[in-house]
């Protein structure tokens, strides 16, 4: 196929016609061909490959994210809230040791 034979099927998919058409008009084995056309050229391809679906995020796997976001967001107000709350038990028996003197927390070491 000549350079002017693949600058019209060019010209005839920049005017708008459907790569796939052109391939049955003109006996095309491939419609990405055009592609490798402009790109050899130099033409700027004016309608760009859309995204394969297999490459975009699922909203399945989007939903999980936000999920798993909203879980950990969660999990770390559970922990605050479980330190602080180890802390005011802590500084209860502080309090309730010094008040009534006497030894409220369990001594460490082994018994002998």
């Amino acid at each position: 196929m000549t350079d002017e034979m693949r600058l019209q099927i060019i010209q005839e998919y920049l005017d708008g016609s459907s790569k796939y058409s052109l391939k049955k008009k003109y006996k095309l084995t491939d419609a990405n061909r055009i592609n490798e056309w402009m790109c050899n050229f130099g033409i700027e391809n004016p309608h760009p490959q859309p995204i394969p679906l297999s490459l975009m995020p699922k909203k399945k796997e989007s939903q999980e994210i936000e999920e798993l976001k909203k879980q950990i967001k969660q999990l770390k107000k559970d922990l605050a809230f479980s330190e602080m709350k180890a802390d005011a038990l802590d500084t209860m028996i502080t309090l309730a040791e010094k008040q009534l003197q006497i030894p409220i927390r369990k001594k460490t070491g082994a018994k002998q």
